[in-house]
């Protein structure tokens, strides 16, 4: 939803709110770690990026496997 929604301009605040949010949460678990700046702010985005992926994933592949993705997590 997350990632179509940013497309829909009913929905587009909200959905890049959470992105930003999701940002800003990457960025305080990354923290200093990352001494470039620029470099850090491109690994939290591509780290959201990445996680927004990964989980549409894992549920193309749940229903291509007819489970729920909560039971194949389980």
């Amino acid at each position: 939803l997350l990632v179509h929604a940013r497309r829909e301009p009913d929905f587009a605040e909200y959905a890049d709110g959470v992105r930003d949010r999701s940002i800003e949460l990457a960025a305080a678990l990354v923290g200093d770690t990352i001494a470039d700046p620029t470099i850090r702010r491109w690994a939290t985005r591509a780290l959201v990026t990445y996680v927004y992926g990964a989980v549409l994933e894992w549920l193309v592949v749940a229903v291509l496997n007819g489970t729920t993705a909560r039971r194949s997590y389980m």
